[in-house]
């Protein structure tokens, strides 16, 4: 076969550039709007098509009908009709010299098996789940000269999401899998191929947070709804962390549940102050299987503590299946837990008090903090826990859980005579040695 001679006007970015010359076997592009991304992975495939014949790859989307009404019209836009041709009736983009580009759709992880490829790019890989990342995953495998890859092209997400918490939060297993390369798209890389004047035009109407994500392209929630504690916390004194020591209180608050079970950690000092020093969520876990892994997190994490739990009311309701009630669990495993709903709107009741605990000082700190290692609590109260239009707490799946579980502590524990006892007898252990005995409680203004 003759020489293929290439004449091209495309000068990428320093991110595509980055993009063009990594090795890494998974390639995340995370990107604001019209920021280039998609461009760059058409120049790529390109690129990989003329480097190397004969390579197999493909370009999925989670259905098809999304496939051709967006991705594969910007693909064929893109694309040098002298470097290759469309095959309508293939839905496949073949080069000149033999390497292809396969457009598929992915209802099913299964559709994926019967066929290798080299490259393999999941375009808007934010609407397929981690199992369909997994499934497309081992068919990159086609053998031959070229490197084996798949390219995750995306708007930015949640830190709450699947990509979000493999590619970030579990990146030293890619890492060392092959490579890993994560790279943010900002529209103002691109400013140079956009008309005049779009920054401010889809920058226009939108909030911080909403330019943040879809302009510069970071990571992030756009939270819809106001906060449950706005106007509450101050991060500049809710923050910090509490001293310890032998037989301090902790109290444990249980949210129950198959998709994501929590429990809420709040140490409490000698003053009856307290602080929000962990929680842990499952994930899509049995209650059986939570429970010991809590107990063994707690004797590691929180060691020679008088543990107290309290936890969701509806726990005392006998499931549909007619087995043990989530209490009942609790107590199979050496835990008795208080949970008595107190009143019909119980969880504006815990809400209203917990702002108590926020809102009084006990010696110039608040009653209630938060440890700022405690990414999960501090992520949905600083913002992610909200009121939806009704007025009432959001139920979103995820940012919920912890909210419930710590809020069930506040619900509870005030009328708890075994705190109380506890934290007594640390009052008259400060008496005899001396130690003011003064609270100095005042509210916050």
């Amino acid at each position: 076969m003759s020489e293929i001679v290439v004449k091209s006007n495309y000068e990428p970015s320093h991110k595509a550039q980055l993009f063009h010359s990594s090795t890494a076997r998974v390639i995340v592009l995370v990107g604001g709007l019209g920021s280039g991304k998609s461009f760059s992975v058409v120049k790529e495939l390109e690129q990989s098509a003329l480097q190397w014949a004969n390579i197999p790859m493909a370009v999925y989307r989670k259905t098809m009908p999304a496939l051709r009404d967006s991705t594969m019209h910007e693909f064929k836009s893109h694309s040098d009709p002298d470097l290759g041709t469309f095959k309508s009736r293939e839905d496949m983009w073949e080069y000149v010299n033999g390497s292809f580009v396969k457009f598929r759709g992915l209802d099913d992880p299964t559709k994926a098996k019967s066929t290798n490829y080299a490259l393999i790019v999941m375009e808007e890989a934010e609407e397929f789940t981690f199992e369909d990342f997994q499934r497309l995953n081992e068919r990159v495998r086609a053998p031959g000269p070229w490197p084996h890859r798949i390219i995750l092209v995306l708007n930015p997400v949640d830190e709450d999401h699947w990509i979000y918490r493999q590619f970030v939060d579990n990146a030293k297993v890619y890492q060392e899998a092959g490579g890993l390369l994560v790279l943010h798209f900002s529209t103002y890389d691109n400013l140079k191929n956009l008309p005049p004047g779009y920054v401010e035009q889809a920058s226009a109407g939108k909030t911080a947070d909403e330019i943040d994500r879809y302009i510069h392209g970071n990571w992030g929630t756009i939270v819809k709804g106001a906060p449950v504690y706005a106007g509450i916390l101050n991060p500049n004194i809710h923050l910090r962390r509490m001293d310890r020591y032998p037989g301090q209180v902790l109290l444990r608050g249980w949210d129950f549940g198959f998709n994501h079970p929590a429990c809420s950690f709040r140490l409490v000092d000698q003053f009856g102050r307290m602080n929000i020093a962990d929680c842990v969520m499952g994930d899509k876990i049995d209650l059986q299987e939570f429970v010991p892994f809590i107990k063994a997190h707690t004797m590691t994490k929180f060691p020679g503590t008088l543990i107290h739990d309290f936890g969701d009311p509806r726990g005392h309701d006998k499931s549909p299946n007619g087995k043990e009630t989530c209490f009942q669990v609790l107590e199979s495993f050496g835990i008795s837990a208080k949970g008595e709903r107190g009143s019909r709107d119980y969880v504006e009741e815990g809400i209203r008090q917990m702002k108590k605990e926020f809102s009084t000082l006990i010696q110039a700190i608040p009653q209630l903090t938060i440890d700022p290692s405690c990414t999960l609590i501090r992520t949905a109260y600083f913002g992610r826990y909200v009121r939806g239009e009704d007025g009432r707490p959001v139920k979103d799946g995820y940012y919920e859980h912890p909210a419930d579980a710590d809020r069930y502590i506040s619900h509870h524990h005030r009328h708890n005579d075994a705190v109380q006892a506890a934290m007594l007898k640390k009052k008259l252990e400060r008496q005899m040695s001396g130690v003011t005995t003064s609270t100095g409680y005042r509210r916050l203004r």
